[in-house]
């Protein structure tokens, strides 16, 4: 089977690692796999090393900073340039399938279309605004796809409620699976932005995108709030912003400022290896002030033996059975937040508990061998 895979960024954050342990599946499976990308950067570099053939093309990926006037033009030129370049590649190329890893590309489903070519996507997102473009996109997802695999199941009731004629195709869900990094040893680098801390000092951190909705500035409100009552906690931050965004660094330096805590928040940057970063928790907040479908940075926490706190909506609700392997928080109360923060922060007897119940649920509801057989039926039957 010959297959083209797309996706909508070259960075190796959750939705791409997923996309490279799709490919290594299929890859040992024996399927014939080529790849585009709107960009390079770390994601290509390892599939060209898995010997994976990468091309560039400008996808016209949609994002919300595009929701202009001028920005939709923008849009609609490189879709309708990308969505010609990849009609002539599944020609050439005689692709047998189409699998689109992002909502917000379209030039796979029509260059699919115009071919006859099987489509597949795999849906990572989850978002209502602006509405014109979350009902543009759950329409575009029953009008172009064969089938669709959700990550988790409110991603798959998000869109189902947005478009419930998506009932009419196939529409499945399949948790990612993953697994610890082999090199497991603490970046030296990020030791060294931590080492003048005391000894006893309880390391709080997030890592995640630098965007308005995974929840920066929210957790710099909880950092604020519990360091009113616990002198003996720091904060770290990791992280780095999609280009044209990196405005949002200033915000942030704002915000620490206003509140007091610059000296209290370490921010480290991209890191490339998240395991190192996680080496150094004592706690990990996920703080989305929207649904994150299935943040697989509370994966990497749990299979690292960090207890994890994280928002009560989306995916993590699948992933996190409150005060069993993690504790669940509102995305809108600083002061509720806190209190159940706290105690975790006072506990060490349940930091440790939650330790071992979160990497329990991890081998087994989130292992790497389900995902490839799962993800590896779903194609087949296509």
């Amino acid at each position: 089977m010959k297959i083209l895979f797309l996706h909508s960024s070259s960075d190796l954050y959750g939705a791409s690692k997923v996309f490279k342990d799709t490919i290594s599946a299929c890859v040992l499976k024996g399927f014939d796999c080529q790849v585009v990308l709107s960009d390079d950067g770390p994601l290509a570099s390892d599939l060209v090393s898995m010997k994976v053939p990468v091309r560039f093309i400008r996808l016209g990926v949609l994002r919300r900073k595009y929701a202009t006037p001028l920005g939709m033009l923008n849009r609609l030129y490189h879709l309708t340039c990308s969505t010609f370049q990849l009609r002539s590649l599944l020609i050439k190329d005689k692709i047998d399938l189409v699998y689109n890893n992002a909502s917000s590309i379209l030039a796979g489903c029509f260059a699919a279309k115009m071919t006859g070519t099987k489509h597949l996507w795999h849906i990572h997102e989850i978002f209502s605004d602006p509405v014109w473009l979350a009902k543009f996109t759950s329409h575009n997802m029953k009008r172009f796809s064969d089938k669709n695999v959700f990550v988790s199941s409110a991603t798959k009731q998000h869109w189902m409620t947005l478009n419930p004629q998506l009932a009419s195709i196939p529409n499945i869900v399949i948790h990612n699976g993953i697994k610890k990094a082999d090199d497991s040893k603490t970046s030296n680098l990020l030791k060294q932005q931590t080492k003048d801390f005391p000894h006893d000092t309880i390391w709080i951190g997030m890592i995640a995108r630098v965007h308005f909705w995974k929840g920066q500035m929210y957790f710099l409100d909880l950092a604020a709030e519990l360091l009113q009552e616990h002198t003996n906690i720091r904060f770290l931050m990791a992280g780095d912003a999609f280009p044209g965004n990196e405005y949002l660094y200033d915000e942030i330096s704002k915000k620490k400022n206003l509140l007091g805590i610059t000296d209290k928040v370490v921010d480290v940057g991209y890191v490339e290896n998240p395991y190192h970063f996680f080496e150094l928790l004592d706690i990990f907040i996920l703080p989305s002030i929207l649904p994150d479908p299935l943040p697989t940075t509370i994966l990497e926490s749990m299979l690292s033996g960090v207890p994890v706190v994280a928002t009560n909506h989306g995916g993590a609700m699948e992933m996190i059975e409150d005060e069993v392997n993690g504790l669940l928080i509102p995305w809108d109360n600083v002061e509720v937040a806190t209190s159940k923060i706290s105690k975790l922060i006072k506990s060490n007897s349940l930091r440790i508990r939650f330790k071992e119940s979160g990497f329990k649920k991890v081998l087994n509801d989130f292992s790497p061998e389900s995902y490839s057989k799962n993800i590896l039926r779903f194609i087949e039957e296509v």
